[in-house]
C-alpha cells in the first residue's frame, strides 16, 4: 500500500530544535466493486445481481394493488404460482402487504447482464420495472420522481434477497387500497397514503406516526451512492432505453390519487 510521510521542525523558546516524522499507510480507492454477499436472481437462474450491502437502506410494507399486478405478471409469464399469501384478486381477503426493500443504487449484474429489460404496467406509470428477460422474473424497479437514483426497490415476496439482512418495515403505504377491515388485521405500522397534488408536489395523509416515518423514507433518497458498479440507469442506457409498455388495466380495488400516474 502507498505511504505517506509527513516531517515537521519545531524550535522551543530555548532554541531546542525537535524534528518529528510520521509516517502513515493509506488504503487505496477501491477500483473494482466489492460484493457484499447478498444477491437476487431470476427465477431460471440466468441473471444474478449482486448487492453492495446485505441490509437495504430501509424496508417497508406496501399495499399498492399495482404493485402486486406488475408481480403477478411477471409470475403468469413463466408459469410460476403466486403465493396464496400475496394474491391479489377481485372479491378475495388480502392478508399479507407486499414488503419492500430497499437497497443502494450501486450493484453489479454477475450473470445474464445482456438478457436485462425494462417496462412499465401501462403508460402513464412512474414506476420503471428492471426484468430478466429470459423468465420475465421483476428483480427490482424505479421510481424516478422520488428515488433519485439512490436506491432500487426490491419486492422480496416474490424476489428473495438471499444472504440478505432485512429490517423491521418502518411504515406501511398506499394503505387505502385496501378494505379497513383487512387493514385492521394487520400488526401496527404508520400508514401512508397520497391525497393529492398541491402547488409544491403531492400532499400525504396517513395513520399513527406516519409523518415522521415519511421523513426517514425520504431521508434515504437524499443521497445517491457513488463507487464502481452498475446502476439501475447505466442498465437502462445499455438496453437501449427501452421500456415496454404492458398496458394492464387499473385493478379495481386500486384507490384514485392524483399521483397514480407518477407513483404506479
Amino acid at each position: 500500500m502507498p505511504t505517506t510521510t509527513v516531517t515537521t521542525t519545531s524550535t522551543t523558546p530555548d532554541g531546542v530544535t525537535t524534528t518529528t516524522t510520521v509516517t502513515s499507510t493509506e488504503n487505496p480507492v477501491e477500483k473494482a466493486f466489492v460484493p457484499s454477499g447478498a444477491y437476487v436472481q431470476c427465477r431460471c437462474g440466468q441473471v444474478r445481481v449482486d448487492f453492495s450491502s446485505r441490509k437495504p437502506t430501509h424496508t417497508v410494507e406496501c399495499c399498492c394493488v399495482d404493485c402486486y399486478v406488475k408481480n403477478h405478471w411477471s409470475c403468469a409469464q413463466s408459469g410460476t404460482e403466486v403465493p396464496q399469501e400475496v394474491r391479489c384478486e377481485e372479491g378475495a381477503p388480502m392478508t399479507k402487504a407486499l414488503t419492500i426493500a430497499y437497497y443502494p443504487n450501486r450493484f453489479q449484474v454477475t450473470t445474464g447482464k445482456n438478457k436485462i429489460k425494462f417496462n412499465k404496467i401501462r403508460e402513464t406509470a412512474g414506476t420503471i420495472n428492471c426484468i430478466a428477460g429470459c423468465c420475465d422474473t421483476l428483480l427490482f424497479v424505479d421510481l424516478p420522481a422520488f428515488y433519485n437514483e439512490a436506491v432500487v426497490a426490491v419486492f422480496v415476496d416474490f424476489c428473495p434477497v438471499v444472504n440478505g439482512e432485512l429490517s423491521p418495515p418502518i411504515m406501511r403505504s398506499w394503505t387505502q387500497d385496501w378494505p379497513d377491515e383487512e387493514i385492521a388485521k394487520l400488526p401496527p405500522l404508520p400508514g401512508l397514503w397520497c391525497t393529492g397534488m398541491g402547488p409544491d408536489g403531492p400532499t400525504w395523509g396517513g395513520s399513527g406516526e406516519w409523518e415522521a416515518a415519511l421523513g426517514v423514507a425520504l431521508s434515504k433518497f437524499a443521497e445517491r451512492p457513488v463507487g464502481p458498479g452498475d446502476t439501475f440507469q447505466s442498465l437502462l442506457v445499455d438496453a437501449g432505453g427501452k421500456i415496454e409498455n404492458l398496458n394492464l388495466p387499473v385493478p379495481a380495488r386500486s384507490h384514485f390519487s392524483p399521483m397514480q400516474s407518477v407513483l404506479s
